[in-house]
């Protein structure tokens, strides 16, 4: 079945569909989105003071407006009427001359800009990966992984990034130098760590992370236990006669040297020995994070790596192996069309067929040797909805060998396609208590391929479709198709984050034996809530646990419920971003001279901080944080935010006057932390800074989230003032400059 399947794939026709143009177009507008992000936080890192700046801001100005450019024209393009088969494959090359433009961007001109600094979310993501993913062999230098940006497009691993300068240049010449000197100098590197490296455009990019561990795979190799000292002999042992697999090298690399022909082999086995690793310890992710890797990477004109759609077939194979009962339950079309789209766009890589041997012959060849590898020999006979178990000889180098549950990725999707960060789980142990426990990062990776496929992408290719000619390009974009993709993202962000807090927090707990549940009832206690209660007033603890288990509130995450929910309030923690002010030297603020103008920008800084840093506030000082709760009140709740009294004794205020929260509130909560104390006090993220008490209400006739005038809804992380978004301001502004106009026209 399997070679028939890579059969279909490799002998498409060249017909291309509509929904493969609409897809490449998606993808087209996610990176220019990704793009123009990155040039954001330049920006916002080396360029705060545009006077001071003005060389850059007009480079700058320069890569957006070529970006606007390219947007523009794949917009406009995909809106013209091309259904006619030759019309739609002109405008598919069309459309790929403009992904290939903007990549040629990213690798060859962007060097010019300041690259920012790796992104905190990247750094965490990093930790995860050795926490809950994989387990190093040792402590040792030699073993440490560090991952960072680069200017290239794809990723790679390197155990020095100078090795290249150190062995052309430095060594001939410390080798000279040590014929006629002593002591000599040694470049004895053996023990550095090795760096994996990321496209800098991609370095927020959840949906590329998982891709990452490909590469730390092949550090991971050596560890790895074969029959044989490699994995070449080891296949080739298992495989048995190797001369057909040589005969398609001969025949397709004739200007391959007959004697490197295996070491071909060799990397083949090698690169593909490590997308199924990791795909093994992903999950279906891992497939999908490689399609965007062959998707932006160049053509394979080096035959050292096997051809992208060979790969993902493979992975996809191990995937129904390792994933049985979850595979079965993910719509097919999200592999197809990833498929479908790399095969269209490289079927030139490589002859698929001759005469003489068959790729699939390797391809089925591959199949059966990982199969044998990677799984347990008494099971290694495919069973529909029966997961494969690792080979125990692979122990030694894997985490968590966690299983990914159909059910927790359709709640978990559904909650992301809602803009809310994934919540933790809601179980019951085996005396029916109420815990919440964390997601897996696999999970949370899954399902966010899976919302962008069910709603990202069609959201986007609807806006595409919903484009007047006559509209402002970058207006359009920023409010109908860049906030879309920026939510996303850091719902993704601040879910990993949640994850790792449990880590932290709570000690991870097995969920072989827990009952999870979704919007059932935990147990079968009377309905609190329902009770007519005909006053308002506060509500205590067995309250606010019946609206959680209800769904009625969202609260997401609560870490540890019995230490949050006290007798009538809920405790709050610090996010992990805040808003730092300097001294007034840009004199007085005044919403209404520029109503455009954004002065935090000059006056402020954004830091994002691990949860091992802390932010110190001294005395007089102000700063703006969040919570690392995101909160949903139900419509006929509201709250009230005071500070815990551990930090009032220190002097520690949380709000100044906007302890309110309206009902039907929906979004992180803003502090605005005030240090009213002699001391200078160190913040930590993580920390139990306020308290949340929460009334009954009437229910207004327009909630909060509704209104819309509302300027902070669903925020996910802290927002600065937006004081010039008030009707009242607008209109002083809108006279003022009416006043002006009427001055200058008199002096005229």
């Amino acid at each position: 079945m399997i070679v028939q399947l890579i059969m279909r794939s490799i002998n498409m026709d060249e017909k291309i569909s509509r929904d493969t143009v609409d897809f490449l177009t998606y993808e087209i507008i996610e990176r220019i989105t990704r793009f123009i992000e990155h040039l954001k936080e330049i920006e916002l890192q080396f360029y705060i003071d545009q006077n001071q700046a003005k060389t850059q801001y007009n480079l700058i100005h320069n890569y957006k407006e070529s970006l606007l450019s390219f947007l523009k024209m794949a917009i406009l393009s995909l809106r013209k009427n091309t259904d006619h088969e030759s019309n739609l494959k002109k405008l598919f090359n069309f459309q790929n001359d403009i992904l290939k433009a903007i990549n040629n961007l990213h690798e060859n001109w962007l060097s010019i800009l300041p690259r920012p600094r790796e992104p905190i979310e990247l750094t965490r993501f990093e930790r995860v990966i050795f926490k809950q993913i994989v387990k190093l062999s040792s402590k040792t230098e030699e073993d440490e992984v560090i991952l960072s940006i680069n200017e290239n497009l794809g990723e790679e691993i390197t155990k020095n990034p100078l090795a290249p300068f150190i062995a052309k240049t430095l060594k001939p010449i410390v080798d000279d130098f040590n014929l006629s000197n002593s002591p000599p100098i040694s470049l004895d590197r053996s023990m550095e760590p090795s760096y994996i490296t990321i496209p800098r455009v991609d370095a927020s990019n959840t949906f590329r992370w998982p891709s990452l561990l490909h590469e730390m795979s092949h550090s991971l190799m050596r560890n790895s236990i074969f029959e044989k000292k490699n994995i070449l002999e080891d296949y080739y042992a298992t495989y048995g006669n190797s001369e057909n697999i040589l005969l398609f090298f001969k025949k397709n690399f004739e200007m391959i040297r007959e004697d490197n022909q295996t070491d071909i082999l060799h990397n083949w086995l090698k690169e593909c020995w490590c997308d199924l690793f990791a795909s093994i310890l992903m999950g279906p992710s891992l497939f999908f994070s490689q399609y965007l890797v062959f998707l932006n990477a160049p053509f394979n004109d080096n035959v050292s790596h096997p051809p992208a759609i060979f790969r993902l077939l493979l992975i996809k194979t191990i995937l129904a192996h390792r994933f049985a009962s979850l595979y079965e339950k993910i719509n097919p079309a999200y592999f197809t069309k990833c498929e479908e789209l790399i095969n269209t766009l490289k079927n030139d890589e490589i002859n698929w067929e001759t005469d003489d041997c068959k790729l699939t012959y390797i391809f089925s060849s591959f199949k059966n040797y990982f199969i044998n590898h990677f799984f347990s020999s008494e099971n290694n006979n495919f069973k529909a909805g029966v997961d494969e178990k690792l080979n125990s000889k692979l122990n030694e180098i894997v985490g968590k060998y966690v299983s990914i549950g159909p059910d927790v990725i359709i709640y978990l999707t559904s909650q992301l396609k809602k803009g809310l960060p994934i919540p933790s789980i809601k179980t019951k142990n085996s005396k029916g208590e109420y815990e919440e426990i964390p997601t897996y990062v696999q999970e949370i990776f899954l399902a966010s391929w899976i919302s962008r496929f069910e709603m990202l992408e069609r959201s986007i290719i609807e806006k595409i479709y919903s484009f007047k000619n006559d509209q402002p390009v970058e207006d359009y974009f920023k409010d109908n198709i860049q906030k879309l993709i920026e939510r996303h993202d850091q719902a993704i962000l601040k879910s990993i984050q949640v994850s790792e807090w449990f880590d932290f927090f709570i000690k991870q707990k097995d969920r072989s034996n827990r009952i999870i549940v979704w919007d059932s009832r935990l147990n079968n206690s009377k309905r609190v809530w329902e009770k007519k209660i005909s006053s308002n007033g506060t509500l205590v603890d067995k309250e606010i646990k019946e609206l959680i288990f209800d769904n009625k509130l969202q609260f997401i995450p609560l870490i540890n419920i019995e230490q949050q929910i006290g007798t009538t309030s809920i405790d709050i923690r610090l996010g992990t971003s805040f808003q730092l002010f300097y001294p007034d030297q840009y004199g007085i603020i005044d919403f209404t001279e520029d109503i455009e103008s954004n002065p935090f920008h000059e006056l402020s800084r954004r830091i994002n901080l691990d949860f091992i840093e802390g932010v110190t506030i001294t005395p007089g000082q102000f700063l703006l944080g969040h919570s690392m709760e995101y909160l949903k009140l139900p419509n006929n709740v509201c709250g009230n935010l005071e500070g815990r009294s551990s930090f009032a004794r220190l002097g520690i205020e949380i709000h100044m006057t906007a302890g309110f929260i309206d009902p039907g509130f929906e979004g992180v909560i803003t502090f605005e932390i005030y240090n009213a104390g002699a001391s200078a006090v160190k913040l930590y993220p993580g920390m139990r800074i306020g308290q949340l008490r929460l009334e009954r209400s009437g229910e207004p006739s327009k909630i909060y989230s509704d209104r819309h005038r509302v300027k902070y809804k669903g925020l996910l992380e802290h927002n600065v003032s937006r004081q010039n978004r008030d009707s009242e301001v607008e209109l002083i502004y809108l006279y003022k400059i009416e006043q002006n106009t009427k001055k200058s026209r008199l002096k005229t």
